[in-house]
């Protein structure tokens, strides 16, 4: 059985994406609607925000000292930095989705063991 605070540590790091990855699709909902020079700016701002993320999820695969978590997470997430800057949004918006729905089920797996130590 995994360590009660590698597992509290899972799910906040998970709640916590969760949140950022929703913000980044609320962000893309905003780039689609630019043109011309906010678009390329906006463009920025997204990509740069979508770093930071990235870097969020490094730093909490270090501390959970494992590159497999949130793996999928990030894959889908440098995915969808392609999609938006091929400008294919509905691709864009679906990286974001399986995205949400990778940290959405690590945060369940993390609670629901978290439960049966009875520590939720």
């Amino acid at each position: 059985m995994a360590d009660p605070k590698d597992l509290i540590r899972k799910f906040e790091y998970g709640e916590k994406l969760k949140s950022e990855v929703s913000i980044a699709n609320q962000l893309l909902e905003q780039l689609i609607g630019l043109k011309d020079d906010q678009f390329i700016g906006g463009l920025r701002i997204l990509e740069a925000y979508l770093n930071s993320l990235m870097m969020e999820i490094k730093l909490a695969q270090n501390v959970l000292g494992s590159k497999v978590v949130f793996s999928r997470t990030a894959r889908k997430l440098t995915e969808a930095v392609g999609r938006i800057t091929l400008k294919e949004w509905d691709e864009a918006r679906m990286c974001f989705s399986e995205a949400l729905t990778d940290v959405t089920t690590i945060c369940a797996e993390s609670f629901e063991a978290l439960a049966k130590l009875k520590l939720m």
